[in-house]
């Protein structure tokens, strides 16, 4: 049996076509307001969208905290553990609304044992009690930390 090009080309515009029909609907079924279905809490990192309420809050704690380091820093930021690698999503989201800085992702309790090399904290969703910083500045959803001068 010998198939011709022109079916080989009508099937792969079909299989694109498909494709990308599944992923619009599927985006669009994601962007419908489902309060119903999911609070905004329930949502894991993972499913978040711009202009929810979970991304603008980071949004807020990242822009605040960043009008007081300088730029080209090595900034340290940690967030709760919780479903679906939520604070490795929440360091990507922050990461990608500050490029101006080296981010390090931390756990703050690996934190008070092994402390990497960095000058400032950033925490969401937490608090760290730690002599080697010192707070800067706290807000609703999260604070930023100093590293102290060694005497």
């Amino acid at each position: 049996m010998v198939v011709s090009r022109l079916a080989v080309q009508k099937l792969a515009l079909a299989v694109a076509l498909a494709w990308l029909l599944w992923g619009a609907g599927l985006e669009a079924f994601r962007s419908f307001d489902r309060s119903w279905w999911h609070s905004p809490e329930e949502v894991t990192p993972g499913m978040w969208r711009f202009s929810t309420p979970p991304p603008e809050r980071l949004l807020y704690c990242t822009q605040v905290t960043a009008q007081r380091i300088p730029a080209g820093s090595r900034v340290a930021f940690s967030s709760p553990e919780g479903p679906g690698n939520a604070a490795l999503h929440r360091f990507w989201w922050a990461r990608y609304w500050m490029p101006q800085y080296t981010l390090i992702p931390v756990n703050l309790s690996a934190l008070k044992e092994n402390q990497p090399r960095t000058d400032y904290l950033i925490t969401y969703g937490q608090r760290f009690d730690h002599p080697a910083f010192e707070l800067l500045l706290e807000d609703w959803y999260g604070a930023l930390y100093r590293r102290r001068a060694q005497p």
